[in-house]
């Protein structure tokens, strides 16, 4: 996955075909661009996180944030992930297993 600030560096990694992380909105997104390959959203919900919750989510998805910063993002908002729907369900069934609120999303 890579992270994007830029418009430019958007546009490169979706000519290039990769996974970018950018935030809109306020919402920070994770996947491919428009255009690049549609595949369906796994949406964690706002919530409340615990400690251990929050260790499994820096180390498997957020790993250049800080653990406040996760804390924060999922107390005021969801954020969604993108990737094959074997991926998303093997995460999502993780996430349920440590209490973690979220559901895949087919419909975008």
């Amino acid at each position: 996955m890579h992270w994007v600030d830029k418009q430019e560096d958007f546009d490169r990694a979706a000519a290039e075909g990769k996974c970018v992380g950018f935030e809109t909105n306020g919402t920070p997104m994770l996947g491919f661009p428009d255009g690049v390959e549609q595949e369906p959203i796994l949406r964690i919900e706002v919530q409340d996180l615990s400690a251990k919750q929050l260790y499994f989510l820096k180390r498997e998805l957020y790993q250049h944030f800080t653990y406040t910063e996760i804390r924060h993002l999922h107390t005021t908002k969801h954020s969604e992930i993108a990737m094959g729907l074997h991926g998303l369900r093997v995460l999502a069934q993780r996430l349920n297993e440590l209490g973690i609120r979220n559901h895949i999303v087919h419909d975008l």
